[in-house]
């Protein structure tokens, strides 16, 4: 990290030593590294040039019964307790601009943090509808599941290493139900009923959170043709 006005550098490595929290902060035009965690609750600005060595993670149980840990962003506490992560939620709120008269073709490009058989959850929602009508992986035997009205079209049984990225695409159109997966193949199904389009859409999980960790590295919504 490199201030053009400060004329320092300041390196941030492991320090094994210590757990501590590290400030960049803005004083009259020039950066100053402030130390906190000392115990005091003041921070301490570094004034002289120097170098600081610093390292921090967060892990987060999945449950308390769980040895499955994910790393996750940093949570503020002002206190030394304990604070559980608030589930991320990622929606589409407004369905019927994807998904005109209930039929959409939906592209995701996501990459697991986890590896096969890691999963400690049953599946993981890539595009949650409603219970009825997704997509999502299903553990039990390994397969991407596109679900619509009920009724299923499943790829082939996959293995994967974690952050390998995994593309998805959903067809739901008037004509056809299509589910194809990279490294899964291309399956077909006819047509199905409309979906509702009256509550949101949840990408990467479900109206309560994840179930699992993931990075979403591309969404793409298309005309149902």
């Amino acid at each position: 990290m490199e201030p053009g006005n400060s004329g320092w550098t300041v390196d941030v490595i492991d320090d094994a030593a210590n757990w501590k929290r590290y400030e960049v902060g803005e004083d009259d035009g020039y950066f100053l590294l402030e130390t906190r965690g000392d115990g005091d609750g003041d921070p301490a600005p570094i004034e002289t040039s120097t170098a600081v060595f610093a390292y921090g993670a967060q892990l987060e149980t999945k449950d308390n019964n769980s040895s499955v840990k994910y790393p996750s962003s940093y949570i503020p506490t002002t206190q030394a307790q304990e604070r559980t992560r608030e589930a991320d939620k990622l929606s589409v709120i407004a369905p019927p601009i994807v998904a005109p008269d209930g039929y959409f073709h939906v592209k995701i490009r996501f990459a697991p943090n986890y590896a096969t058989a890691e999963t400690t959850e049953n599946e993981h929602d890539l595009l949650n509808i409603n219970n009825d009508n997704r997509l999502f992986f299903r553990f039990s035997d390994r397969k991407i599941v596109f679900r619509i009205n009920k009724v299923e079209l499943a790829s082939v049984e996959l293995a994967w290493i974690r952050d390998q990225e995994i593309q998805v695409e959903a067809i739901h159109s008037a004509t056809e139900q299509r589910l194809i997966v990279s490294a899964g193949g291309t399956f077909s199904g006819p047509a199905q009923p409309p979906v509702p389009v009256n509550n949101s859409f949840y990408v990467l999980g479900n109206g309560s959170g994840a179930q699992e960790c993931a990075d979403l590295r591309y969404l793409g919504f298309f005309e149902p043709n």
